[in-house]
């Protein structure tokens, strides 16, 4: 797909424009021969960018080689790379953990906030407390999942656990004691 580009001032404005939209202010467009006020505008793609690194802003430039390819001025992308800090990293961590850990808390409508050291934690219902969140986690979780959902007790609330049927609640304890490995 071709784009062209509104210049004013010797500045891009806006946004790039399909070549096929503009075909319906200028019918006999020549993508290599814009008319006045546009150029030709090359998108590129996102740069890969490495695991400590983000896009901080972009930008549009005049782009020399792809101007003498076309043999006009050509506008494209420009991506600013800038990598994570030591310092930024822990604060991501850190929020993560916060934010999963209080995500947890108002998903199970835990009584109080898991321990603040760094560490995932879930909340136990079976033992009304907080517990460091397993390694395989996701795994105990869709097994969680899927017993409840064999037992058909997707519905139930964790407050009204104590009033389902003995061996349906053995049956989760089950489930449950997988969860609690790190007692």
């Amino acid at each position: 797909m071709n784009f062209l580009i509104k210049i004013e001032n010797g500045k891009p404005i806006n946004h790039p424009i399909a070549e096929e939209n503009l075909k319906v202010f200028y019918p006999d467009l020549n993508i290599n021969n814009p008319p006045q006020g546009y150029a030709r505008f090359v998108r590129k793609p996102l740069p890969e960018i490495g695991l400590y690194q983000t896009i901080s802003s972009s930008r549009y430039v005049i782009d020399d080689d792809l101007s003498k390819e076309y043999n006009t001025t050509v506008w494209t992308d420009y991506y600013e790379i800038n990598s994570i800090s030591e310092k930024q990293l822990l604060e991501i961590a850190i929020k993560d953990v916060s934010d999963f850990n209080e995500n947890m808390r108002k998903s199970m409508n835990a009584p109080y906030a898991a321990p603040d050291d760094g560490n995932y934690y879930i909340w136990s219902v079976s033992s009304n407390k907080w517990v460091l969140k397993p390694d395989n986690f996701e795994e105990l979780a869709t097994k969680f999942y899927e017993k409840m959902k064999e037992l058909n007790l997707l519905d139930i609330k964790p407050e009204d656990f104590d009033k389902i049927d003995k061996q349906k609640l053995i049956e989760l304890e089950n489930i449950f004691s997988l969860f609690e490995v790190n007692k």
